[in-house]
C-alpha cells in the first residue's frame, strides 16, 4: 500500500488525509457511471465511509470519510467494480475530461480516442513525471460543450467536418494557444508528444513550471507554440451552433438526446441521493449516468417525466436560474484541516447575494484557504477564509491580494450589497 500524503491531489490507490476520514478519488472514464455501478458505490460509501460524496471540477467522484483500516477491503470492492488502476504513478497522470454526453446521438463518439488516451498516460512510464493537475481534454463539438473549462492540452472535435480535431494549449476554447489540426486517429500521438515536450521544457525551472499556462507565461504564446512545432501563427477555428453559459441543469435536448440535468449544492451528496439518481436512470432513462464539471449529473434518455419538485426536496438543483449554481464552495472546516470557516453553511447564507449579482458564471467563491479547491479561476467576488472570518477578494482569485480583511458574514453580505448597488 503506498504511503498516504496530505495535500496531494488524492486517488483512490493515493487517498489524501482530510479531517473527516480519508478522501477516496476515483478518476472514471468519460464521466460514465452505470447504474448498478452508483448502487455499488452508495453501498461502499455507506459502508466504509461517512455516506458522502464530492462531484469535482473534473467530473471525479469522490468518497469520504473512509477509516485508514477499512482501506484495504474498499479498495478490493472497488477493483471488482473495475475501478482501480494498475499503480498509483498511472492513476495520478491519467486526468482527461470528456464531452459528458459522448457517444449519445449522431454526433463522432470520442469514447475511444478518450480510453486509448488514459490507456497511453498510464503506460508510458516516462509520463508519470507529469503534475498531478496537468489535465487533458476531449470536446466532441456537441453541448453542453466544453469550450468554457479550461485545461493543459485540449482536442476539440470540428462540429461541422467531425475528422478534423483543433489542438490547443493552456486555457479554454476561446483562449488556448493554438496548434492547429489533427485527425481523430492522431490525437493519443499527438498528446504524447505534447506531454513529453512538456516535460523537456518545464524541466530545471524555479518556481517549477507545473502547468501548461505557466509555460504559455513563461515563454508568450508564439514562442511557446514554436517549441511544440508550429511555424508562424495558427489561425483559431470557427465555432457554430449553442453553448451552454451555465451548468446543463433540468430538461434539455441535445443532438436529439433528451436529458435530465442534476446538479448537486457546491459538489456535495449523499448515498442516498447517488441511489436515487441510479433509480432515476433505471425507470426513466438509459440506465448510464454522466458526471460533469460543473457538479452536475446528467440523465440521458429522461423527456420530462419526472417530478422535480420530489428532487428538490432531496437538495438537487433542477433549476438552471438557481442562484446557488453561481457559488463554489470548497469543503472548508467540515473535511479539510485547513479550513476554520463552515464554507457550505456560509456560501448557502449567501444565495441571496448571489442573485442580486446575476449572470451566468459563478460570482462568488467561497474557499476555506488561499488554495482555492473549488474555483482556480477569478470570480466576481472570492471569499477566502483565515480564524473563523474571511477576506475578500474582488475580481480575482483566492492566493490574490484582499481588498478588505477579517470579514464575518453580516460584514460580507453588506460588502457584497455595496459593491452590487454601486
Amino acid at each position: 500500500m503506498s504511503a498516504l500524503r496530505k495535500g496531494w491531489c488524492p486517488g483512490a490507490l493515493r487517498p489524501m488525509m482530510a479531517r473527516d476520514g480519508l478522501l477516496v478519488r476515483l478518476r472514471l472514464t468519460g464521466g460514465r457511471l452505470t447504474s448498478e455501478v452508483a448502487r455499488a458505490l452508495a453501498a461502499l460509501s455507506d459502508y466504509y465511509g461517512n455516506g458522502l460524496f464530492d462531484l469535482s471540477a473534473r467530473a471525479n467522484l469522490q468518497l469520504r470519510g473512509v477509516d485508514q483500516a477499512d482501506l484495504p477491503s474498499l479498495l478490493a470492492a472497488l477493483d471488482d467494480l473495475d475501478l482501480i488502476d494498475a499503480d498509483p504513478d498511472g492513476e495520478a497522470v491519467r486526468n482527461v475530461m470528456a464531452s459528458p454526453l459522448a457517444g449519445l446521438g449522431a454526433r463522432r463518439d470520442i469514447a475511444p480516442i478518450v480510453t486509448a488516451l488514459e490507456a497511453m498516460l498510464a503506460q508510458d512510464a516516462a509520463l508519470h513525471a507529469l503534475p498531478n493537475k496537468f489535465g487533458f481534454l476531449v470536446d466532441d463539438g456537441g453541448a453542453p460543450t466544453l469550450a468554457g473549462v479550461s485545461a493543459d492540452v485540449r482536442f476539440d472535435v470540428m462540429p461541422e467536418a467531425p475528422d478534423r480535431v483543433w489542438i490547443g494549449l493552456g486555457g479554454t476554447r476561446d483562449h488556448a494557444v493554438s496548434l492547429g489540426f489533427c485527425a481523430p486517429d492522431q490525437v493519443v500521438e499527438a498528446a504524447a508528444h505534447i506531454a513529453h515536450t512538456f516535460l523537456s521544457l518545464a524541466a530545471g525551472h524555479e518556481p517549477p513550471i507545473r502547468r501548461m499556462k505557466m509555460l504559455i507565461e513563461r515563454l508568450g504564446a508564439y514562442q511557446t507554440a514554436r517549441a511544440f512545432g508550429v511555424e508562424g501563427e495558427m489561425a483559431r477555428p470557427e465555432y457554430s451552433g449553442a453553448i451552454f453559459n451555465r451548468p446543463p441543469v433540468g430538461f434539455f435536448s441535445s443532438d436529439d438526446v433528451d436529458v435530465l440535468g442534476l446538479a448537486v449544492p457546491f459538489g456535495r451528496f449523499d448515498h442516498r441521493m447517488l441511489r436515487c439518481v441510479a433509480d432515476l436512470a433505471d425507470t426513466h432513462g438509459r440506465g448510464a449516468l454522466r458526471l460533469t464539471p460543473w457538479r452536475c449529473f446528467l440523465v440521458p434518455g429522461i423527456a420530462g417525466s419526472v417530478d422535480l419538485g420530489a428532487l428538490r426536496t432531496q437538495t438537487f438543483i433542477v433549476d438552471p436560474e438557481d442562484p446557488a449554481l453561481r457559488i463554489a464552495a470548497c469543503v472548508g472546516m467540515a473535511g479539510c484541516e485547513r479550513g476554520t470557516t463552515s464554507t457550505h453553511a456560509d456560501a448557502a447564507h449567501l444565495v441571496e447575494a448571489a442573485t442580486r449579482i446575476g449572470g451566468a458564471a459563478i460570482s462568488i467563491h467561497v474557499s476555506g484557504c488561499e488554495k482555492g479547491c473549488a474555483k482556480a479561476s477569478r470570480t466576481a467576488f472570492t471569499l477566502v477564509g483565515h480564524d473563523g472570518v474571511y477576506d475578500l477578494v474582488a475580481g480575482g482569485k483566492a492566493g490574490d491580494v484582499p481588498t478588505r480583511r477579517d470579514l464575518d458574514l453580516a460584514a460580507i453580505e453588506a460588502a457584497l450589497a455595496a459593491k452590487v448597488l454601486a
